[in-house]
């Protein structure tokens, strides 16, 4: 449950920020690295699911990426 709570609280800093006129972001980053040198006993755990949730990204953002692509386009 760590990690969809660190999911969740990043979501919402950065709902949070953007709603103030911040850069959402950048207070993610910030929250990321003030979370991240925090030992916990489920930080192993929390590893792995979050780089599952990075390597679905990546796999989400080559696919849109993909969709975007015009082969008669490219020629040009």
């Amino acid at each position: 449950m760590y990690a969809i709570l660190i999911l969740s609280a990043g979501l919402a800093v950065f709902a949070a920020t953007n709603l103030l006129g911040g850069s959402g972001f950048l207070a993610v980053f910030i929250a990321g690295i003030l979370i991240g040198n925090h030992k916990v006993r489920s930080t192993e755990h929390v590893m792995r699911v979050m780089d599952s949730f990075a390597w679905l990204s990546q796999a989400v953002l080559f696919g849109v990426l993909g969709l975007l692509v015009t082969p008669s386009n490219v020629l040009e």
